[in-house]
């Protein structure tokens, strides 16, 4: 009985031995092949195998790109993710890391910013004190804020809190990402001024790490440290730069050849922080001397460069040239403009120009030749364009202060300096080196004493060159070579050589392709005024380029630009033959001179669109159709012919034959420069000098500049304009004193004298019949000469036309002067009457002699 109980325990025993390792699971190591198999094992319930599958799916990945690229392929970021949450620090670690190591492929960053994953990882990476983690997660941000949707997630996370704390990290690699992830942020100029103006926001740890011993660190600091200074908006930044002790380390950086590699990206921020006064009053002196005493003992071109650089913003703050004045460095950097390096003479020459706005710093650099220097930077064809464009800018700058350099300039042999660079525009060239020599070439037309030595044919063809068109908008180019046409456009010598290359069509092709660009038009519409208002010939080339209809069509332009309103003004009161045409009167203001003509017949409002207005040069050298009569008011003397007779008697063919056929009383010669008929025609002289003398006998003044004086008398005025339209009268009365003068009459004197001249321009002085219109001319001719206001109308009808005077109301005495500004007409003078008689304005007998009723 014992011995059977024995056993049934001993085999109980047994039995339970046996359940335990039936059931348990044994270890085993598999050799898994597919990285897709490795993927599943990330769904383990086991940490251990998580973590095996983690590492050695990150060495995978770590191997290369391409490699990451399978895993995404395979899905493993839907088992990846959640894992970020794990409750397994390693495993968390791990995850973090593999995340990192396929975050730059485009589509896995794409998922994390379609989940919003960038605030979560903000959130863990403040709660989690693990290095490893914040690196690798740190890493995830700064690729996803590469792009404007991560950096909008991460701006609405509370990061100054979060990543200023981690630049004083004992971890580099958590340093460097964090200043990765700030770099990233203030790219963008509206998100640097969200950072920057928030009032936790320090620079202080910036500063801090420019001493670090990583050089990665040092390059991101300082790129960071580039931005903010370069776009800093008030004062706080500076102050907070100089109050953590920035300029100090970054000028001991620069004593430390060691870290030479940074050097460059110092010296940006130097340039960006010198020309503010709370840095430079404290830091610029030993700066610009460490400076100095940098480029002499560094050998690398690039960084002697930059340092010259820093140096040309100092010259943009008063108290920098003070400083270069004081220290005696300004024949250092005049002995530098002719440095061979690359850029180096670029950057000294912008220092010299920034210089120049200092009397004490010029007068120095002109004691050291500085002009000439500049002249041979730019007259050298070897030199790159960035030197001879910024020498170039400094001349332009020290010709703008020194008119003494003006005069050397053009008594230099170099002077021809300005014509080598601009024969060379074409699109390979920067526009800037043009312009640049444009406005040096404005300068030196500015003064009277220079402007007619740099006047030359080749100048002007250059300068009109710079109208061509190009690929490139060149419109900047075109603006500052106009302005240096308009300062030259007074000496007879320019306006003779824009007319031999055909300057003025040149310029306006430009104009007539409507740029946008309001600064051209204005520019080119004080051209078109200078040019009529200096040369009155080049009207006669506007309107054979139709540019007065082309004018009046553009309505909106001389809206736009007012200054076109006064080049259409001009172009019309210096041609009034052209203003008398198209608006069919001349004002009391408008003065005729010699060579002043009207149709016979008015033209159409069809015909002057269709740019038919006979110019009289063209008329006369093309010998036009001898339908269209002109008559022409010509007394300007050229030639003097004496003439036989009297001013009554008749002129017969007999009387005229003292001219012969080769010497007709209007021939010119056929050169285009000829703007003057060659013969004045004696008749009119006669008239004008015979008028003066009627006027002083009646004691009145009768020279042209009594019409300038400043005021009138109604008296005078009424009292003149009997005496000369008597004259008129009598003078237009007919040949025979007893037959009335007709149209029949008019038409047949007319053909007379046309076959005498054997042309259809009939001066006026020999015209012994007269209706309305040739009455009024003669009279409005006369009246200019000898110092009347009058205006000359054409009315509806061709052969109508009338004058009108302005007699002032005579309130009782004293009788008070009107200025010539104020007055306005008020009678019309009936020069067909005997006695001639004047009409108040608008009266019914007024309306009656201008065929209005």
């Amino acid at each position: 009985m014992v011995k059977s109980n024995k056993t049934t325990i001993s085999n109980k025993k047994h039995e339970d031995r046996e359940l335990a390792s039936k059931t348990a699971f044994e270890s085993t190591s598999v050799e898994i092949q597919s990285s897709h198999t490795m993927i599943l094992l990330l769904a383990s319930k086991e940490d251990f195998v998580i973590l095996k599958a983690l590492f050695t799916l990150d060495k995978y990945a770590s191997k290369m790109e391409q490699n990451a690229r399978v895993l995404y392929e395979e899905g493993i970021l839907t088992l990846l993710l959640p894992l970020l949450n794990h409750s397994e620090l390693f495993v968390k670690r791990f995850a973090t890391k593999l995340l990192s190591e396929m975050n730059f492929l485009p589509p896995v960053t794409e998922i994390l910013l379609q989940e919003k994953f960038v605030s979560p990882i903000m959130n863990m990476i403040n709660l989690i004190e693990d290095f490893v983690v914040k690196e690798f997660s740190l890493c995830m941000i700064a690729e996803l804020t590469r792009s404007k949707a991560g950096l909008s997630q991460l701006l609405e996370t509370n990061l100054i809190h979060i990543l200023l704390p981690l630049l004083a990290s004992p971890d580099p690699d958590i340093k460097k990402n964090s200043l990765q992830i700030i770099y990233n942020i203030i790219q963008d100029p509206h998100d640097h001024s969200v950072i920057t103006s928030l009032p936790e926001f320090t620079i202080k740890p910036l500063i801090d790490l420019l001493m670090s011993e990583y050089v990665a660190i040092q390059n991101l600091s300082l790129d960071v440290l580039n931005i903010l200074t370069q776009h800093r908006k008030d004062n706080k930044l500076s102050k907070d730069f100089q109050d953590a002790g920035g300029v100090l380390k970054i000028l001991s950086i620069l004593k430390n050849f060691e870290w030479k590699d940074v050097h460059g990206k110092c010296l940006d921020v130097l340039g960006n922080i010198y020309d503010d006064p709370n840095i430079a009053q404290n830091f610029l002196k030993d700066g610009v001397l460490q400076l100095f005493s940098y480029m002499d003992f560094v050998n690398d071109l690039y960084l002697r460069r930059k340092a010259i650089e820093v140096i040309a913003k100092v010259t943009n703050t008063r108290l920098g040239r003070k400083v270069l004045v004081e220290s005696g460095l300004i024949s250092k950097l005049v002995s530098m403009v002719q440095e061979q390096g690359v850029g180096l003479a670029a950057a000294v020459c912008q220092c010299v120009a920034g210089l120049t706005q200092d009397y004490q710093a010029l007068q120095q650099m002109l004691e050291q030749d500085i002009v000439r220097e500049l002249l041979i930077v730019m007259a050298d064809p070897d030199r790159a364009w960035d030197s001879r464009t910024a020498a170039t800018r400094a001349l332009f700058e020290i010709l703008q202060r020194d008119v003494d350099s003006c005069n050397f300039v053009v008594e230099s042999e170099m002077k021809d300096v300005f014509e080598s660079i601009l024969s060379q525009y074409d699109e390979k060239m920067p526009a800037l080196a043009l312009i640049m020599t444009c406005n040096c070439i404005t300068v030196l037309g500015s003064h009277p004493a220079t402007r007619k030595k740099v006047v030359s044919p080749s100048l002007i063809s250059s300068l009109l060159g710079c109208f061509r068109e190009l690929p490139e908008d060149t419109m900047p180019l075109k603006l500052s070579a106009c302005e240096a046409l308009c300062g030259l456009l007074s000496e007879p010598e320019t306006r003779h050589y824009l007319r031999a290359l055909n300057g003025l069509e040149t310029v306006w092709s430009a104009v007539t392709q409507r740029p946008n660009n309001i600064q051209f038009l204005q520019s080119a519409a004080t051209f078109l005024h200078l040019c009529v208002t200096n040369d009155k010939g080049f009207t006669a080339t506007l309107l054979r380029l139709n540019a007065l209809n082309w004018l009046l069509s553009q309505g909106g332009l001389r809206n736009e630009c007012p200054a076109w309103e006064v080049a259409l003004e001009t172009i019309l009161n210096k041609f009034l033959p052209i203003k008398f045409a198209m608006t069919g009167r001349l004002d009391l203001t408008d003065i005729t001179d010699s060579n002043f003509y009207i149709t016979k017949l008015s033209l159409t409002r069809n015909q002057l669109d269709k740019n038919q207005f006979p110019i009289l040069e063209y008329f006369i050298v093309n010998n036009c159709c001898p339908i269209q009569i002109l008559y022409v008011a010509n007394f300007e003397e050229n030639y003097r012919l004496s003439s036989s007779g009297s001013l009554t008697s008749k002129r017969t063919a007999s009387t005229k034959s003292i001219l012969s056929k080769n010497e007709s009383v209007l021939s010119m010669t056929n050169s285009y420069k000829c703007e003057k008929f060659r013969y004045v025609d004696v008749y009119l002289q006669e008239y004008i000098e015979t008028m003066k003398t009627i006027l002083n006998k009646n004691g009145f003044l009768s020279i042209e500049s009594d019409r300038k004086d400043s005021v009138v008398d109604g008296d005078t005025i009424k009292k003149k304009t009997l005496l000369i339209g008597e004259f008129v009268a009598k003078q237009m009365g007919g040949t025979d004193r007893f037959e009335r003068c007709s149209i029949h009459n008019l038409d047949l004197h007319v053909n007379e004298l046309k076959v005498e001249i054997m042309n259809s321009i009939i001066p006026v002085g020999w015209m012994r019949v007269g209706l309305h219109l040739e009455r009024a001319f003669l009279f409005k001719v006369l009246a200019d000469q000898v110092g009347l206001p009058a205006a000359l109308v054409r009315g509806q009808y061709h052969q109508r036309g009338w004058v009108e005077i302005a007699v002032p109301c005579i309130p009782p005495a004293p009788r008070p002067a009107y200025p010539h500004h104020l007055l306005r007409p008020s009678h019309v003078v009936d020069l067909m009457a005997s006695p001639v008689t004047l009409y108040p304005l608008n009266s019914y007998e007024a309306s009656v002699y201008c065929g209005l009723v």
